[in-house]
């Protein structure tokens, strides 16, 4: 009986250990820092190359931004969740669009921001710097 509680404690704590484990990140994965700042992102527009769109759309949705359509272009009004592109601004001056591939500029999807201090960026979405 003895011998069972404390194989069965071994068991626990091999499991316990385990768990604590396999939530520990190895040491080769590399932090993602999401710029919540969207201020950042007119400073290194790279950040937001780092995951796919959904998944700034969702980000930016929950924090406040309220994403639209976007207003231009052959994609005009049509909701990201239907295939369309997606829009935010702020501080009055800036603007973060996405454009899906397939809808202008080569072809390929890509991010534009504008602000008064930057002009008009676009990159791709590996963050490379698209020629206007």
């Amino acid at each position: 009986m003895k011998k069972d509680k404390k194989l069965i404690n071994d068991c626990k704590r091999s499991v316990k250990m385990n768990l604590t484990l396999i939530s520990i990140p190895s040491v080769n994965t590399r932090p993602i820092a999401e710029p919540i700042n969207v201020n950042n992102v007119v400073n290194n527009p790279q950040l937001i190359t780092n995951k796919p769109p959904q998944h700034w759309y969702n980000l930016f949705k929950n924090k406040g931004f309220n994403p639209q359509p976007l207003s231009r272009g052959s994609l005009q009004g049509i909701p990201f969740e239907n295939g369309g592109g997606f829009k935010i601004t702020w501080g009055g001056d800036k603007i973060l669009q996405f454009h899906p591939t397939g809808a202008h500029h080569g072809g390929i999807g890509y991010w534009k921001i504008s602000s008064g201090s930057t002009g008009t960026i676009r990159f791709d979405l590996n963050g490379n710097v698209i020629s206007n």
